[in-house]
């Protein structure tokens, strides 16, 4: 899978890979996802921040589902959901996030969420001039709910999958695992143990293609984003777009119900806290996870989705 030109070694105020051998071991990471990945469509969007990579999958000819992953993922995390979501009869669209590891290109600094949600909206507005559908996956749902508060046009639907920060500040218990699987010099299986406590899966296979990716990315890529901020209660009681917010009740990245209670501000929102899933409940529970949101964005369940 082409990467395209990157930042590599510099400057320092845009995600960066360090050097020429750390562009190499996530570029084979990368391609290495990709092998199980279906036919797709490659299309690259200029923004205010930086070329931004978006993969389509399907052919349907409506709204599309546009896809945001968490930190550290790229758009094979959603493998297991896209025959589901595309048999909702939208195009699904993956997209990579600016700033992050991946097929994206940083270009300017970002400094807050206004200006991660600048990108994205114009993003969106060259993706699906008529809105979108979106799902984003932790990092990913903080990003789409900043933007639903900003550019509610944009947005025909929005499912979030256990933000960070917007419902509930983090938990310490996150904080130190977060930190601490970042840190190169660590063992790799100490850090790797870090990571699944934050995902809360379980113990990772050292060979599934979707965990080395993630670890090369923690591994190989500067980042250079700002923490991801909070919204007010005015701002949650504000959002006009219909919301699915989908919490994990193990979740170490927050109080669930902390989460929960603050999410219900959302007028008209669905949020379900599932009880025994973690922070990627998308991953534990994938056909339950395909039918909540093809409630959410058709009124009915996937046509698969009893199959899988």
């Amino acid at each position: 899978m082409d990467l395209g030109s990157h930042n590599i070694g510099g400057p320092r105020d845009v995600g960066h890979f360090r050097d020429q051998e750390s562009f190499a071991r996530f570029a084979e990471a990368y391609s290495a996802a990709f092998e199980k990945m279906p036919p797709m469509r490659v299309q690259d969007v200029e923004t205010s921040y930086g070329r931004l990579r978006a993969y389509w999958f399907g052919d349907a000819d409506d709204v599309p589902i546009v896809l945001l992953p968490g930190s550290g993922a790229a758009t094979p995390m959603w493998w297991d959901h896209l025959h589901d979501l595309a048999g909702l009869g939208h195009p699904v669209v993956a997209v990579e996030p600016i700033g992050q590891a991946g097929a994206s290109r940083q270009t300017a600094p970002i400094k807050h969420a206004d200006h991660a949600t600048r990108w994205f909206t114009e993003a969106l507005e060259a993706l699906a001039p008529e809105g979108a559908h979106v799902i984003g996956a932790s990092l990913g749902g903080w990003l789409g709910l900043q933007t639903a508060v900003r550019s509610p046009e944009r947005f025909r639907s929005l499912t979030v999958i256990d933000p960070p920060s917007v419902f509930a500040r983090l938990s310490p218990t996150f904080l130190a695992l977060g930190i601490g699987s970042s840190i190169r010099f660590l063992p790799s299986s100490v850090r790797r143990w870090m990571f699944d406590t934050i995902i809360g899966l379980g113990p990772s296979d050292a060979d599934d293609p979707d965990a080395v990716l993630a670890m090369a990315a923690f591994d190989t890529f500067g980042l250079r984003l700002p923490p991801p901020s909070g919204l007010t209660d005015d701002d949650l009681a504000g959002v006009a777009v219909p919301v699915l917010a989908l919490i994990g009740g193990r979740s170490r990245v927050h109080a669930p119900d902390k989460a929960a209670q603050r999410a219900r501000l959302m007028p008209g929102a669905t949020v379900e806290v599932w009880a025994t899933a973690g922070h990627v409940l998308n991953a534990a529970y994938p056909i339950r996870f395909a039918a909540a949101v093809g409630k959410h964005i058709t009124g009915r369940r996937p046509p698969a989705a009893s199959s899988r």
